[in-house]
């Protein structure tokens, strides 16, 4: 028994060591929800894909994320790119088509 807790205290302490990393290189970890739509992006990406699909707007999401708006659009773009898309709408038509079982 002891061997499990100490396991799990060696675990919790890594995972709590590995936040401390990603924190000060300036990174996020992923979210606790990862759409399976979203696959390939880039842990930035999924905060702002998650956002764009939960309406709200450019300026609401650099607020939200404490960037700057240029930021959002940039990372929005991208976002685009890789999900084949054009708009926030194609974004939210991947994620109705996905949830209905048409994807």
């Amino acid at each position: 028994m002891q061997l499990i807790q100490g396991s799990t205290t060696v675990a919790q302490n890594k995972a709590t060591e590995a936040k401390e990393v990603y924190q000060r290189a300036g990174s996020k970890p992923m979210p606790s929800y990862v759409s399976p739509v979203a696959k390939g992006l880039t842990s930035t990406e999924h905060y702002i894909y998650n956002d764009l699909t939960h309406g709200l707007s450019i300026r609401e999401i650099a607020t939200k994320q404490n960037i700057a708006e240029k930021t959002v659009k940039f990372h929005s773009t991208r976002i685009y790119k890789k999900l084949g898309v054009k708009s926030v709408k194609g974004l939210m038509a991947l994620e109705i088509g996905y949830y209905r079982g048409a994807l």
